[in-house]
C-alpha cells in the first residue's frame, strides 16, 4: 500500500511537470527510481502514510506558467529571400520590372510563404501589363499578410488597380474600399475612389 502511495505521488508530481517541460521542448521520458524500504524507525516521508494509514498529500508545485514558445532565429534561405525582395522593391521604384519579377521569382522559390514578395510580384506583374496574374499574385499575398492592417490596405489598392486595367469597375471599387478600411490613410486608394465615384 505504502508503495501504490508513494508511486500515485510521484505520478502526480510527473504529471504537473510534463506540460512545462513540453513547452520547453526538451521533455524527457520521467526516470523511476528503485522504491526505498522504509524502517519502523525511519519517519515517514511526505506522501507516505504514517502509522494510522492515512496520507499526507505531497506539496504540489505552482500552476505552469504559459510559456511563449521559443522564436526560431531567421534561417539563410529567409534572409537571403527578405534580401532579394528589398532588391526587387528597388527596381520596381526605378522601373526595372524584369529584375524586379527574376529577384522576387528567387525569393519565392526558397520561401514560399513569404506575403511580401507575393505582394511587390503582383504590383510588378501588373506594371508589365499582366493584371490578371497581378490578381492571383496579390490574393497569395493578401492570405499570407493576415493581420497586417497598412499592409493589407496596399494589396486591396493594386487590387483595385488592376481590376480596374481588366474593366472590373465595380469590383475595383471594392477593394478600394477594402484597403480605405484597412488603412485610412491609403490616399491612392482614397483618390480612386473619388475618380470612380464609389
Amino acid at each position: 500500500m505504502r508503495q501504490r502511495i508513494r508511486f500515485e505521488a510521484f505520478a502526480r508530481g510527473v504529471l504537473c511537470l510534463l506540460p512545462i517541460l513540453l513547452n520547453w521542448g526538451c521533455a524527457a521520458p520521467p526516470m523511476q527510481q528503485p522504491p526505498v524500504a522504509t524502517s519502523p524507525t525511519t519517519p515517514p516521508r511526505v506522501g507516505e502514510p504514517s502509522g494510522d494509514r492515512t496520507a499526507t498529500p505531497a506539496p504540489q508545485p505552482p500552476p505552469s506558467v504559459a510559456m511563449r514558445p521559443r522564436e526560431q532565429p531567421p534561417s539563410a534561405t529567409m534572409v537571403a529571400s527578405a534580401q532579394w525582395v528589398e532588391e526587387a522593391s528597388r527596381a520596381i521604384d526605378v522601373g526595372d520590372y524584369d529584375r524586379a519579377t527574376s529577384l522576387l521569382e528567387r525569393a519565392i522559390s526558397v520561401e514560399p510563404n513569404n506575403g511580401r514578395a507575393f505582394y511587390y510580384y503582383g504590383l510588378a506583374m501588373g506594371e508589365r501589363g499582366r493584371p490578371g496574374a497581378a490578381l492571383s499574385l496579390l490574393q497569395k499575398a493578401e492570405i499570407l499578410l493576415q493581420g497586417e492592417a497598412r499592409t493589407l490596405g496596399e494589396i486591396y489598392a493594386q487590387m483595385g488597380t488592376n481590376l480596374e486595367r481588366l474593366g472590373r469597375r465595380s469590383e475595383a471599387i471594392r477593394r478600394y474600399e477594402q484597403a480605405v478600411a484597412q488603412d485610412p490613410s491609403n490616399s491612392m486608394a482614397r483618390r480612386r475612389l473619388e475618380a470612380l465615384g464609389g
